[in-house]
């Protein structure tokens, strides 16, 4: 089984997560007899294979500016007898292209809406969690947005990838030479996450929670979650202010929580950088989405905030100031998340391939 891999730009983070994981197992996937190469760029030699796996960062500028061009190029892929693939390596569990799941045989995606029947409604501000905000406190974008409903048979298109969770470059020293790598071949030169649980929480942790929160958003629907959490939590004395990197990595390392909103998407850099650190990781509840690796396992990896921020100051009240969760959460997270990652992950990695290729011999699937 021969796989070509047309890849956008490795400054992405999200290219590298999706990457990464063939790089490291390249040989475990030889022993099953799955090969791949990696292409920057569409040359003709890139449907010599049986299955095209394309990084939707490779038409991200292009559905802008020359759409109809992007749609070609597209269909120009899936122009013989190899299957094409589209990984969406966005953050949200939206942001499906219509466009582009009529064209491909499969639409793949790091996180995806648990009750894939959602998908048949459209939201506003193209999120399952803007069109919450939206219809819960009124909240409008100037440039509004929906996002397309799908039929059921693009639905039954749709599967579920891997996050940006399998990037390596975690740590403060990974991530600032994450910035300088352009190539594959570098990339797989980089060490797998291998983390000691209790030596890596073994230590008393003199802040409270970091809560460094971005709070610029062109879209009022995507801000409104993390000002107003940020607000609260200003009440409670926590700084939200933005700091250096160097600065934020050695916050999050000294203290027992870390927040994570909502961003651009559900999943954030922010929740694999908590758990690596040993902070426990306080997020918005995730109930609706299917995601790996999956570390959102509320009350053993993460602890929910509910949507509704008008219970934030309750739930904060009676999540955080009653009991100490950082060492019990912080030791089950870190050893969930490294299962799935490196050389631990492996074979998990590898029977997603398999069944990737499986699912696309299988002409009934759709």
């Amino acid at each position: 089984m021969k796989i070509h891999i047309l890849a956008g730009d490795l400054r992405y983070f999200n290219t590298k997560a999706l990457l990464y994981p063939f790089l490291l197992n390249r040989e475990s996937l030889a022993d099953c007899d799955i090969y791949y190469e990696i292409f920057s760029r569409s040359l003709d030699q890139i449907k010599d294979c049986d299955i095209v796996i394309i990084d939707s960062k490779v038409f991200r500028n292009l559905w802008g500016s020359d759409p109809n061009k992007a749609y070609e190029s597209l269909s120009e892929l899936g122009d013989g007898s190899q299957k094409t693939v589209w990984f969406n390596t966005g953050d949200s569990t939206g942001g499906v292209q219509k466009q582009v799941i009529d064209v491909v045989d499969r639409y793949y995606k790091g996180q995806l809406l648990k009750d894939r029947s959602q998908y048949e409604r459209s939201y506003y501000g193209g999120r399952i969690y803007t069109d919450y905000y939206h219809d819960q406190n009124g909240i409008r974008d100037d440039l509004e947005i929906y996002s397309p409903s799908l039929n059921q048979k693009q639905i039954s298109k749709l599967r579920l990838s891997w996050n940006l969770g399998m990037n390596p470059c975690i740590t403060y020293a990974k991530n600032i030479l994450g910035r300088f790598i352009r190539r594959s071949n570098v990339l797989r030169k980089l060490p797998p996450i291998n983390i000691n649980a209790e030596k890596v929480t073994d230590h008393n942790r003199e802040n409270f929670i970091c809560s460094r929160v971005k709070q610029c958003y062109s879209r009022s629907t995507v801000g409104h979650q993390r000002l107003q959490m940020s607000h609260y939590l200003e009440k409670y004395g926590c700084n939200t202010s933005r700091i250096s990197m160097r600065n934020y990595y050695k916050e999050l390392h000294n203290s027992k929580y870390a927040i994570s909103p909502f961003g651009w998407g559900e999943i954030c850099i922010r929740d694999f950088e908590a758990i690596v650190h040993g902070s426990v990781l306080l997020k918005p509840d995730v109930t609706h989405l299917e995601t790996w690796p999956n570390i959102y396992l509320n009350g053993e990896t993460y602890l929910s905030i509910p949507w509704d921020l008008e219970c934030f100051e309750e739930w904060y009240a009676d999540k955080l100031l009653v009991k100490d969760h950082q060492k019990e959460l912080s030791v089950m997270a870190i050893e969930q998340y490294v299962a799935s990652v490196g050389h631990a992950g492996a074979s998990k990695f590898v029977e997603k391939i398999t069944e990737l290729v499986k699912d696309l011999d299988n002409e009934d699937g759709i």
